[in-house]
């Protein structure tokens, strides 16, 4: 899949049933935010991947790591939103 930005590359995992992924980054962003380290994960992973398929100098994988997770608090916002006005 094709992805330009991070709200379609956070879709690309739910598109493709791995929302699970979307939890665990979301643990790794919370121990990182606690500890202020969290070596390799898969936060860490995709920030990088995110960055290299769109030719970002990889040293802003960081930045994108917690673009990444804001993307993935918000997919679960609106999904909470549309179940509770079900």
């Amino acid at each position: 899949m094709k992805y330009t930005n991070v709200e379609e590359f956070v879709k690309n995992f739910v598109d493709n049933g791995h929302e699970e992924s979307l939890w665990e980054m979301v643990d790794d962003y919370i121990r990182w935010k606690n500890t202020g380290s969290i070596g390799d994960c898969l936060l860490r992973t995709n920030g990088q991947t995110f960055c290299s398929y769109l030719k970002i100098p990889i040293w802003y994988h960081v930045d994108f790591m917690e673009k990444i997770v804001m993307s993935i608090y918000e997919h679960f916002a609106l999904k909470y939103r549309e179940m509770k006005n079900d």
